[in-house]
């Protein structure tokens, strides 16, 4: 069987004379989840599934194309239907390729060992969650969830250089307990403790309240500011879909962002770092899409802004360098693995100085929100409310709204100048996120 090392040496060869410049991802990988639907537990099996994205340059021109097998005749047909199909870029030409940073953990040896040795050991976990959870209740509302293990490979190359292929791993598990909560194990590597893995549905159904309220039964009026509690998933999805647009040199300059380095633009307490070198996360690799060495920016520290983030192309314009957040085909900056400074105050302490409030674990039609705005009017997924600092009833589903902008507007300081931050943290795979309190208008 073809390396894919091999493939992506011989296929830059044959594009040489059809091309100006070439870079390749190449990916391939095999996967088991066992997803559990109520009481049933079914397997989903992907073997040697790959990708390969091209990128070529052609008379000052990009092209993009992909294939999904490593046939280097195909992936020329390819590279020629790329030539063709291109537009205008400020880039001209392709990452010299090399590695020279700390090594990065992204890869458990024993994940590969349980995929091929001891396969049956995930559906025996998933099927204790089943079980674990029903024993509460039996006549449970709805269970949903997966317990899933990945291994494979990637290789980014060009023209001009090749590291070696980085094997890779993945370890995911997501349980959510009659829409009302949810939790999850996303990393490369296995957890320390599978009984908490076992026992987290029981766990979850355990702290969900038996009563569901409304605004008007915490009574809360429309268009009130009450304090809210993001659960840290929550924070993480918020800052990529909210913060990413304000800092990116793209958005600056397509006049998405009027932000200026040095220019203080949420409080003293919010310290936000873009790492794409952390270990486990699957974010993280030793270079980006197209090549920059991944590193660790802080974007934000104590609330002043420190730095745009950039690919190839940003960069070139602002005269800046890289920053190793060039992602995607076609390639665009985004967040690598997130890192948002928790404080010293415990969780507990937090919502015990709320007097009414809720908790939200996930806000819908983030997707909508007004993005050069940094605001947003969002439904609410699961939660609970708050009174005289202890957690009280359920959200009730599709009676709850909340709306708020992030940063400053139209006279009105952002939601992100006046929040505080728990000193417990959670693990998403992509983040390292506190819990956040923040004020919001229903």
């Amino acid at each position: 069987m073809m390396t894919i090392e091999d493939f992506g040496r011989a296929l830059i060869k044959k594009a040489e004379p059809y091309v100006d410049d070439i870079d390749l991802i190449v990916a391939r990988g095999n996967s088991l989840t066992y997803e559990i639907e109520n009481k049933n537990v079914a397997p989903k099996l992907e073997t040697g599934k790959t990708g390969i994205s091209i990128r070529v340059l052609k008379d000052n021109k990009i092209g993009y194309s992909s294939i999904t097998n490593l046939n280097v005749e195909e992936g020329l047909l390819a590279v020629k239907k790329a030539a063709t199909d291109t537009k205008k870029t400020e880039i001209s030409d392709f990452a010299d390729i090399e590695y020279k940073g700390r090594k990065i953990k992204l890869y458990d040896p024993q994940v590969a060992e349980l995929y091929y040795s001891d396969p049956g050991f995930l559906k025996e976990i998933a099927e204790a969650i089943v079980e674990r959870t029903y024993n509460c209740d039996k006549n449970l509302e709805n269970l949903q969830g997966s317990v899933g293990i990945g291994i494979g490979e990637k290789l980014i190359c060009s023209k001009k250089g090749q590291v070696k292929a980085y094997e890779l791993s993945r370890v995911e598990m997501d349980i959510n307990v009659n829409h009302s909560d949810f939790d999850y194990y996303s990393l490369r590597k296995l957890p320390d403790n599978w009984e908490d893995i076992k026992s987290i549905g029981a766990n979850l159904y355990a702290n969900i309240p038996k009563e569901k309220a409304s605004p008007d039964k915490l009574g809360v009026s429309k268009g009130k500011t009450i304090d809210v509690i993001f659960e840290p998933a929550c924070v993480e999805s918020v800052i990529r879909a909210l913060v990413s647009n304000k800092i990116y040199g793209s958005s600056k300059q397509n006049g998405l962002s009027n932000f200026s380095v040095g220019e203080l633009i949420a409080g003293e307490n919010f310290t936000l770092v873009d790492d794409g070198t952390a270990d486990w996360m699957h974010t993280s690799y030793i270079i980006d899409d197209e090549g920059t060495q991944s590193q660790k920016n802080t974007v934000i520290d104590k609330g002043v802004l420190e730095t745009f983030l950039y690919d190839r192309a940003s960069a070139y314009k602002d005269g800046q360098e890289p920053t190793g957040n060039g992602i995607g085909r076609p390639v665009s900056e985004n967040f690598r693995g997130l890192y948002l400074e928790p404080s010293r105050k415990p969780l507990e302490k937090i919502i015990g100085e709320i007097d009414k409030g809720i908790q939200i674990n996930y806000l819908l039609g983030l997707h909508t929100a007004d993005t050069a705005r940094a605001s947003f009017i969002c439904g609410v997924h699961g939660g609970k409310t708050i009174e005289r600092g202890q957690y009280k009833d359920q959200l009730e589903p599709g009676t709850w709204n909340v709306s708020g902008a992030l940063f400053d507007l139209d006279e009105e300081p952002g939601i992100l100048k006046d929040i505080e931050l728990s000193k417990e943290t959670k693990n998403t795979g992509t983040a390292v996120m506190p819990w956040m309190k923040v004020k919001l208008k229903i």
